[in-house]
Parts: structure tokens; sequence; C-alpha cells
């Protein structure tokens, strides 16, 4: 299915629309603009080195959608005017190393300890935070005696993803949030199907607080974090019974990937091998002299279920890895050590990212030769990176252009991404007119993206803790409608755009996402949607007058449309759309720029009546419908 045909459907249907050409694939200065894998368009060859054109408004946005959700323009405002260098540098330093705040107990709780349900099993009452250490339930909080927590441990997940969706719709002027669904999408999780409320609380909080962490050290993190411990198995993982779930995808989704050929990289013996090394590690959900700590979220290693290897029978194999792996050996530890699975589980980072061996046989015959497991790691996670923040399509020129330096300063920099994001945010090939308006919006760039723009966070801010809460989830719900959920990954290899190929980034569009984001748009700012908002009541709308008194002149129907064409879509329209467009919305078939002004200045004014009000308010609702129809706003 070409999906750029597929977008065009609605104009199809619509006659209004109808009138709109479709959009050229050149903008008016003659680059060539958007692309997919389908296109017959050639990649760029420009490669890191710094960027040296014009950095004005177009640049400045197109750099502020690709690391923000949305662009506002008290940010497009606050950054006008400053040198690229600076742009970068802000976004990319001084992230926040902790959570802003613990989530918010927002719900009903029938199985309080005291019974009538001022406080929840935990004992957090409605508006404290359920999140912190002394209300994780270690033992002293609840009473299994008195109710079940089951009720609680369902409303908190739900509670983590409106706090999430909260965090994310008022971020700052920074790309942290973007890293932070990078890295959950990398290291994905489903909370729901998880079921654990406080492992999941610690998971997010442990991805919020490491985005520019050294990998190695975030990969001991995650296979000792007690989400991931119950969500990969690596707590059933024994001596006895092994479980090679974690032990394979630490390689293939974590760490190695799978760039190298098959049978070329690691092998199912490694698997075996690694989740012999991972045995012991538990997620703890009983403690000595307490109720069921259903709840509860602590680390153990449990000694008698590691596997000592030869330690603890000296006929037993040794822990050897394949040829990949330099034919390394794992040392055992001794029997019943308390530090066994630490010690195991370093040996094994160390092993994978190794850079001293550059003569790997494996590898012989391949583009790898001549690599070291640290390039190739250091190759997958920059590839990721790339496809984040750029583009899915890479081909040899951007391998040699682009990955392989970037790669490089990963590697050099102790695998943290902030060194790698500031080069590639200023570089040439970031700013090519190619990947400009390439890429389909994620539901998040559309949902929370949308309210951004408009400064519509006011609309979900309210003072009142249960409604906030509601309008957060009313937000979740539709960006999960069009497949992005928070902390809700529909496996562990992440949201399929990011890696399921040809298509990339053009699975985000079918026939089931595309009404709905176009629908979500339409009741937000248009004349309405097919249906209504079904969850929590709450159906945000944005305030047109208000929203454009902030744009630089909306009394210009031109210069409005000119700045709504840059915040909203992806691509500039050409100068007949935009003049179709001005004409059967902002002047209702009227030929003369001055009949939209004269209303504008009368419905705009302080004490304009509600006729007055309501007649420019019906034209840019047009305005909008129509913009967040065309094809050209699913792009960024």
């Amino acid at each position: 299915m070409s999906r750029r045909s597929f977008l065009t459907i609605d104009k199809d249907q619509d006659p209004l629309l109808k009138n709109i050409s479709p959009h050229a694939r050149k903008s008016n200065d003659g680059n060539v603009n958007a692309r997919s894998q389908g296109d017959n368009c050639t990649t760029a060859t420009s490669g890191v080195s710094p960027y040296t054109g014009t950095f004005g408004r177009a640049e400045l946005i197109h750099l502020l959608k690709r690391t923000m959700f949305g662009v506002k323009k008290s940010d497009l405002d606050y950054f006008t005017g400053k040198p690229l260098a600076e742009v970068v540098n802000e976004l990319t330093s001084a992230l926040p190393s902790a959570i802003p705040h613990y989530p918010l107990r927002e719900y009903d709780s029938t199985v309080g300890k005291n019974g009538n349900g001022t406080v929840d099993w935990g004992g957090v009452a409605l508006g404290q935070e359920w999140g912190r250490p002394e209300n994780i339930l270690s033992g002293s909080g609840g009473q299994l005696g008195i109710s079940d927590p089951t009720a609680d441990n369902f409303w908190r997940d739900r509670s983590l993803q409106k706090w999430n969706i909260g965090i994310a719709l008022n971020q700052g002027r920074n790309v942290f949030e973007k890293l932070v669904l990078f890295w959950l999408n990398h290291f994905a999780m489903n909370s729901i199907t998880l079921n654990y409320s406080q492992r999941s609380f610690l998971y997010t909080k442990l991805i919020r607080e490491n985005v520019n962490t050294d990998l190695r050290e975030l990969v001991k993190e995650i296979t000792k974090d007690p989400a991931y411990l119950m969500y990969l198995n690596g707590q059933d993982n024994t001596a006895n019974y092994p479980d090679e779930n974690f032990a394979r995808e630490i390689q293939e989704l974590f760490c190695i990937g799978k760039e190298v050929p098959f049978d070329k990289r690691y092998t199912e013996d490694d698997v075996k091998m690694f989740a012999r090394c991972l045995t012991g590690h538990k997620g703890i959900i009983f403690r000595q002299g307490t109720p069921y700590n259903f709840l509860g979220a602590d680390y153990g290693f449990q000694v008698t279920d590691h596997d000592y290897g030869t330690k603890h029978n000296p006929v037993r194999a040794p822990k050897k890895l394949s040829a990949f792996y330099s034919n390394k050996v794992i040392t055992d530890s001794n029997l019943y050590a308390s530090t066994a699975g630490d010690s195991e589980l370093n040996q094994l980072v160390d092993i994978m990212f190794d850079d001293t061996d550059k003569n790997i046989s494996t590898l012989a015959g391949t583009e790898f030769e001549g690599w070291s497991r640290a390039d190739i790691v250091s190759d997958f996670i920059v590839k990721k990176l790339y496809r984040w923040f750029v583009f899915s399509y890479i081909d040899d020129n951007i391998k040699a252009n682009v990955i392989k330096p970037l790669a490089n300063i990963y590697k050099q920099n102790n695998f943290k991404i902030l060194p790698v994001l500031k080069i590639l945010f200023a570089s040439e090939h970031f700013f090519d007119m190619r990947h400009r308006g390439a890429m389909i919006k994620t539901p998040y760039d559309v949902v929370i993206g949308l309210l951004r723009t408009t400064n519509g966070e006011a609309l979900a801010n309210v003072s009142d803790v249960k409604q906030r809460y509601f309008h957060y989830n009313a937000l979740h719900q539709q960006s999960l409608g069009m497949a992005m959920g928070a902390i809700e990954s529909p496996n562990v290899a992440g949201w399929s755009p990011y890696y399921q190929m040809p298509q990339y980034h053009e699975l985000w569009i079918n026939s089931d996402t595309l009404p709905k984001r176009q629908d979500f748009a339409k009741r937000y700012c248009g004349n309405g949607g097919a249906g209504t908002w079904s969850f929590d009541s709450f159906q945000p709308t944005l305030n047109h007058i208000e929203f454009c008194k902030t744009l630089t002149d909306p009394s210009d129907p031109n210069g409005l449309i000119n700045e709504l064409n840059e915040l909203f879509l992806g691509i500039p329209l050409t100068s007949n759309q935009k003049s179709t467009i001005k004409m059967q919305t902002l002047l209702t078939g009227q030929t003369t720029d001055n009949y939209w002004t004269q209303a504008w200045n009368a419905g705009s004014a302080s004490g304009a009546t509600t006729q007055q009000k309501n007649v420019i308010t019906s034209r840019l609702k047009s305005l909008f419908d129509v913009l967040v129809r065309l094809e050209e706003f699913q792009l960024t």
C-alpha cells in the first residue's frame, strides 16, 4: 500500500480539500522534502561535519520538532536568534537526573487498611505520592488480612501511565522526553501485562534517571530491575530450570543487535551460556515475617539458584562462549558466594563491550571484518538513534558518512548518547532538505505535540488531582488508540515502526490509526470528528482566538496561514494551496484579505460581542480543520 496515496483519501471525499492540489514533491526552492523507502529519491551524501548553512526559522522549527513534542510559539521565540551551537547545547545539556515528582494517588480505594477508603492498601491518602520508598509496602503498610491489594495495584498501574503522559505534556526545553521514550522503546516493557505497579514505577524511574548513562551500567541495572526480572522471566532462571528469554534479548535487542548476519554472530550455545551466568537474580515479593507483599519491588540474589559451573561440579561443562565472543570462558564464582550474580553479569557485559579484539574470526568476509564487539554495539545503538531522530532508511552513504563517525563518538564517550546527539543535531546531514518533513509523526507527536503547539497543556493541568489525572488518561487513551501507549509496548522489541523493515515509520499509518489521528485533531481544533471522547468525559477544545493572539499577526490572513503551516505541517504548502485554503476558510469565498482583517479586529477586541467572536471562531475552526486533514499534518 502507498501510504502517501492513502493519506489523501480524506481529500477525495471532501469538496473543499479536493480543491487543494496534491502537494508537489519539491518545495518552492526546488529541494526534495518528504520521501519514503518506496520513493526513487537520492539519499543524502552529507556527513556529520558542522552545518554551515542558514540557521533560520525553518531550520529551528525542524530541530525543535525532532527533539520535542510539537513546537510551542514560546519555545520558538526563546531560541530565535541564537546560534545553532547554543540551541543544540541547551537542548542536550542539564537534563533531569531525577524524576520531577512521584505519581499521585488519584484513584478511589475501597480496600484501605482502615476500611473506609480514606487511605489505600499502602496507607496512601488521596493526592499523596504512592511511589515513594516509604509507600512501597515493605511489610509495614499493607495488611493482607484486612483486604486484598489487587484493586489498588490495578489503579496504580493506570496512575503511572497518566503520570508519564503528564510529564511529557509539560516537558522542558530539551530533548529529555524524547530520550525517555527512546529508552522505554529500547528496553521495552508493558506495565499492564506485568501487573506489578511498584515494579513498573521503579523501572520507569530507572529509565528517567539514566537517559545518558553508560550503556554498560544501564544494562546491568536493567538485568537486576525487578520489573524486567519478571517481564522476561529472569527471576525464573535457575541452575536446575534455566530460562533463556532474557539471555537472548540482552544480546539480540539490547546490546549486539541483529545487524551482523545470523550465522556470524552469537550462537544458540551463547544464549545458553548467558542464561547459566544470569541465574539467581530475583525480584522479591516475600519478606520474612510479613504478609504477602503484592505491590513490593525488591531485588535480591538467591545464591542457591545460581549455576556455579565447575565450582559446584568439576565435571560440569565450563561456561565457554563462541568464537564471536573470542571463545571467552566465564570465571565461575565460589559456591554460594553472594557476589556471584554481579561477578558473572559484569564479565558478560565486559565481553559484549570489549574493544580489544579486532580480529573476530566469525566476521571475516563480512562488512564487519576488523570490528570489535564494542564497534558492533555502537553501530547498533547509533542506527537506532538515527532512525529515531532523522529517518528510517540507512544506505551505504549514510553508514559511511554518518553512522560510523557517530558510532566512534559513542564508543569514545563511554557509550553515552548525548555526545552523539550534540554532533548529530548540529550536522550538515541533520539539516539536509531530504530529512525535513520526511517522517510520519508518532502518536505522541500527534496528541501531545498538537496540545503543546497550541498551548493546550493548560486544559489538562487543572488543580484538582483526580480531574488532572483523568485528563492525562484521556490523552493516553487517544495515543494508545493510535498504537503508542505509555509503558505499554506491544512486545519486548518495542514499537514496530522502529524495527519492522522496510516500512518502518510508515507503519504508524493504517486504516485504523489514520481516522483516529484525524478525528482527535478535528475534535480538538477543527469542526469536530466522527465520534466523541469516551474517556473520563474530557474533550479538550482549543480556544482559537486566544491561541491566535499569541501568533505574530493574526489579522493578516497570509501571515496567519504561513505561521500555522510552519507549526502544524511537516512540509511547506505551495502558494496555490495556501491561497485556496485562505479563500475557502478565512475569507469564506471572498477575494479581499481585508475581509478577514476587519473580522479579526472586531472579534478579537476586548469588547467584542458573542456574534463577532463566533464569526472569526467559525472561520478559524474551518482553517484548522483543513490543516489537520492534510497529509502534510501527519509529517514531521
